[in-house]
């Protein structure tokens, strides 16, 4: 699990004796070395960007010099993680004794789904499923012919292939049903419905129907967990507190369905629509299949509007601070006014707005409130403002109504004093 085998790449120094009659494999570290890479070749790009055209190396073009630092920072990072894997390991399994010592325990259910869900995030899941899946510390059972089974998958394999079901087995499978099956799909729901715009809609109902098939069928979890760390770091939060105490609720519930699966843990797809209906077959579990479905129902539809509101409200001012309103009263100010807005759109990510005239348009001062690309297309200018574009149009949309209001009095005003001075006019003989 720590030491993997990735594209075949180890090195066998059994013919070193003093480094033992072993074969090494590279460390496990899932996205972490990607990120770290990434961010030590962004760091050595603008450091080359910045470099004098003279010195001991100025015969070193530009590119190359950043290739030389990405090539040394990485050796070095490398060496770090090396050095500190042993440590991280070391108290990642003092983690999982934790919760190996009492697998029953609702607490300790809740640390094992919140810890999977972090590792998950990092593409490192296999950490914690090796030993829990088909390890000791995912309990054992000793079947009739003397064989002892461990881990909770290796059980729920062996007890299922001799019909024995209702021991407690599943326990650490089970709240997957409910992430794959009705979470995943609610949150990309409730995502693309925050998206005004016809056109785009249309843009992305394909993707959203074959992506909410594939979260029946597959787990698709990491793609919109990496879109909420990246988009709503607040809300991914609170859904690991989640998945955490639906681990812990299903434990106090006893309710469990396992997963028939003997292969690397890495490719385990727990929790998927054809698993629940071959289950539901089954009669002994019937009721924990409706209890899951239930329990799933409701949190669909908790997840749906949890995520609606947080892009129409806490998007960009959770804590509200006031920053919100000033940067909306920023965007009208730079897009020339509530009067100068014809028409105005969001998606996830954006704001989509025609305006009247376009040279009242302040590009920097957009730039200055946030806006990190801004667009030209025929729909009107895209202004992305990331998560807090839905609510940025709809509070655009609340001034361009009591516009509308204040204009309707001022009209209404009018016209009684129009309809009143015509009425004096004829009473004092002037209406000829």
């Amino acid at each position: 699990m720590v030491y993997y085998d990735v594209l075949g790449i180890h090195l066998d120094v059994s013919r070193l004796h003093t480094l033992g009659d072993i074969v090494r494999y590279p460390i496990q570290t899932g996205l972490l070395a990607a990120l770290i890479v990434w961010a030590i070749t962004r760091f050595c790009y603008h450091k080359s960007r910045n470099r004098m055209g003279y010195g001991l190396l100025s015969f070193i073009d530009k590119d190359s010099y950043c290739l030389i630092l990405s090539v040394i920072g990485s050796g070095i990072a490398a060496v770090g993680i090396a050095t500190i894997w042993p440590f991280f390991i070391s108290s990642l399994y003092g983690i999982f004794r934790f919760i190996g010592y009492d697998i029953t325990n609702p607490l300790n259910s809740f640390v094992y789904g919140v810890v999977e869900k972090i590792l998950s995030l990092t593409n490192l899941p296999s950490l914690i499923r090796e030993p829990f899946w088909f390890g000791e510390f995912g309990g054992s059972w000793l079947s009739t012919t003397g064989v002892n089974y461990l881990g909770d998958v290796s059980i729920w394999t062996a007890q299922s292939a001799q019909g024995i079901f209702n021991t407690g087995v599943g326990r650490f499978i089970t709240p997957h049903f409910i992430i794959n099956m009705f979470i995943i799909p609610a949150v990309a729901c409730g995502v693309y419905s925050t998206i005004t715009d016809k056109m785009e809609r249309r843009k992305y109902i394909i993707f959203l129907i074959v992506f909410v098939l594939l979260s029946l069928l597959f787990d698709t979890s990491l793609p919109v967990e990496i879109f909420l760390i990246v988009m709503c770091p607040l809300f991914y939060i609170g859904h690991v507190f989640v998945v955490g105490l639906l681990f812990a609720l299903l434990q106090i519930l006893n309710i469990q369905i396992g997963y028939n699966y003997s292969g690397p843990s890495s490719l385990g797809s727990p929790g998927s629509i054809l698993d629940l209906f071959i289950n539901f077959r089954n009669p002994e579990i019937q009721i924990n299949v409706l209890l899951v479905i239930a329990i799933g129902v409701v949190a669909a539809i908790l997840y749906f509007f949890a995520i609606r509101y947080y892009y129409k409200k806490l998007g960009l001012d959770v804590m509200q601070t006031g920053r919100g309103k000033k940067v909306v009263e920023n965007f009208i100010d730079s897009v020339g006014g509530v009067q100068n807005i014809k028409m105005i759109n969001s998606t996830p990510t954006k704001v989509i707005v025609q305006i009247e005239n376009r040279t009242l348009i302040d590009f920097n001062k957009l730039q200055r409130n946030g806006a990190y690309k801004i667009v030209e297309t025929r729909a009107g200018y895209s202004v992305y403002f990331g998560t807090a574009s839905a609510m940025i149009r709809n509070q655009v949309l609340k001034a361009v109504r009591r516009l509308k209001i204040y204009i309707k009095k001022v009209n209404k005003k009018s016209l009684l004093f129009i309809s009143f001075n015509c009425k004096m006019n004829v009473a004092e003989g002037k209406g000829e």
